[in-house]
């Protein structure tokens, strides 16, 4: 009788535990899921948008400038790259904003010496001038490829317009640029940068309009072509935070509540076993001890 006693505590100690247990397991599986919560999964193509003062960067390039004017009417030719009398050294400052990892606006200043092709003498097709640009920059390599803060190199196209003044012959003109910027990490405020670009501007840039020449026509237009190579450095907040994937997210917490009902289902499987064998164990008692009152 009291053997039959002591089994039957035993269960009901069996059972405490055994709740006791799945208390534990449950509490476990909540805090790993809210850890992982925590890890939050950041969508690639995605970032979290910062405030109007983030990620701003200045430049400035040493730049190798080639010009090209309208009374030539003839169209660019590699061969003439960097001939004594149509090219000149000069430098270019820039000021610029990044909205995403992949579109920004850039503010650039080129000049500011400079040669009006007249003639085949380099001190004739002397001239200073100054060019003022407002650019649109697209990082295809964070568009294509994901943002990135570690990544070395970036390749970013671009293109814009803006005003051109000749101070030598005192005349102002339109035009328009593209261009393709390639920036190196140095760390994570300097870069290196390596920039060729195309401008087109009205043929009065250099002082010497060509007459009667058809407007619309490239050749007839005054051009430059710029090698240049600089520095970028990045002001203030430059980083872009990840946004979370949403969708991610929810499939994780789904896995996570499919987990639990999982093992909630086990664990009453096992109270109702357990329940039942104590019912009956109780009974036998109770029969026992009927019997040995009679």
């Amino acid at each position: 009788m009291k053997d039959k006693i002591r089994y039957m505590m035993s269960h009901r100690w069996l059972m405490i535990m055994s709740l006791s247990f799945i208390i534990c397991l449950l509490s476990f599986s909540s805090a790993r899921a809210q850890e992982e919560e925590e890890e939050i999964v950041e969508a690639k193509h995605s970032v979290t948008t910062n405030s109007f003062w983030a990620n701003w960067f200045v430049q400035a390039n040493f730049t190798a400038s080639n010009f090209w004017g309208s009374q030539e009417n003839s169209a660019f030719k590699l061969k003439q790259v960097f001939k004594d009398y149509r090219s000149q050294r000069g430098m270019s400052i820039a000021v610029g904003k990044w909205f995403t990892p992949g579109i920004g606006l850039r503010t650039k200043m080129n000049g500011f010496w400079g040669r009006s092709v007249i003639s085949k003498d380099k001190e004739t097709n002397k001239s200073n001038y100054w060019t003022l640009s407002e650019q649109v920059l697209l990082n295809v390599t964070n568009m294509l490829m994901g943002y990135n803060e570690e990544r070395v190199w970036n390749v970013i196209p671009y293109f814009g317009g803006g005003i051109a003044r000749n101070m030598s012959y005192n005349c102002y003109s339109m035009g328009l640029n593209i261009g393709l910027l390639n920036t190196i990490r140095i760390n994570k405020r300097w870069a290196a940068n390596i920039d060729i670009n195309y401008g087109a501007y009205e043929p009065d840039f250099d002082g010497f309009p060509e007459k009667g020449a058809t407007q619309h026509a490239l050749k007839n237009k005054d051009r430059v072509i710029n090698f240049e190579v600089g520095l970028t450095y990045r002001l203030g907040n430059h980083t872009w935070k990840g946004s979370t994937d949403v969708e991610a997210m929810r499939a994780m917490s789904q896995g996570e509540i499919d987990a639990l009902n999982a093992q909630l289902k086990d664990a009453y499987e096992e109270i109702e076993r357990l329940n039942k064998h104590a019912n009956k164990q109780e009974n036998e008692v109770e029969n026992d001890t009927f019997l040995n009152q009679e």
